[in-house]
């Protein structure tokens, strides 16, 4: 791949998703935007890429940005952040929003659904306990595909195996010939703004550079008299003073 190809990708990812490629990364932009390419009826890439400099429209944008994003899921994904959300999120939720009754959570990158009807799942076996409560839960993707196929709410037997305990699978799910099928499904998916996930990128790495400025600053703080301690002790003779000015524990 020609260096200003790669270059040009690269930022255009990074604008509309908040994906960083690096160079070593020009083999996965080859491999993945040569379907996309013969797709637009482009025999190489390079000219697929110069149709795309020329024509700047979105039809082509939206399909290199999707052809890029990487859509790996399953039901209760890592299994712990959702029983975090069980035993101390949704309890801290459940008081907090006591008055309002109400409750609205967003499921970013939610690919192709497991995750957010994971969720769905989880607070709908809370039962009685959240009698009255409303919730509503929006998932989104930057891919139209993973939407389509989260609003279809259809999965393989490879899918359900995935996570998926058996009892949740037998209470909420469907088998209709191959396919296990929720039934009962809101419509919560919506495409993301591809544009939005490189603000949100920018905004939570301005987030982390601020927290670890602020834990510089206060681990400075509460090392700095020890430095000045440090520092007198190397002006005065052998013996007590010494001592007590920079004791063992301090010059560790």
């Amino acid at each position: 791949m020609r260096g200003e190809d790669f270059d040009f990708l690269s930022r255009t990812v990074r604008e509309r998703s908040g994906l960083q490629l690096t160079q070593d990364k020009s083999y996965l932009l080859e491999s993945r935007l040569m379907p996309v390419a013969r797709r637009f009826v482009a025999k190489r890439l390079d000219e697929f890429v110069n149709s795309v400099r020329q024509r700047q429209d979105q039809e082509r944008l939206k399909a290199i940005t999707e052809a890029m994003t990487t859509n790996e899921t399953l039901f209760f994904r890592d299994a712990k952040p959702f029983e975090q959300f069980k035993r101390v999120v949704l309890p801290a939720l459940l008081e907090a929003r006591a008055a309002q009754r109400a409750i609205r959570i967003w499921c970013a990158a939610s690919s192709s659904g497991q995750e957010p009807y994971s969720l769905a799942m989880l607070i709908k076996e809370e039962g009685l306990r959240l009698a009255g409560w409303r919730f509503e839960i929006l998932a989104t993707d930057l891919s139209q595909e993973m939407v389509d196929r989260a609003r279809a709410g259809a999965y393989s037997q490879f899918e359900v195996q995935r996570g998926l305990p058996i009892q949740l699978l037998m209470k909420y799910f469907r088998q209709i010939e191959d396919r296990w099928q929720l039934p009962q499904r809101a419509d919560l998916f919506r495409p993301a703004d591809q544009g939005a996930g490189a603000r949100a990128g920018r905004q939570a790495a301005a987030q982390r550079r601020h927290a670890l400025s602020r834990r510089r600053r206060d681990r400075a703080r509460r090392h700095r008299p020890l430095r000045a301690d440090a520092q007198r002790a190397r002006h005065l003779p052998p013996g007590p003073a010494r001592r007590r000015a920079c004791p063992r524990s301090d010059l560790a």
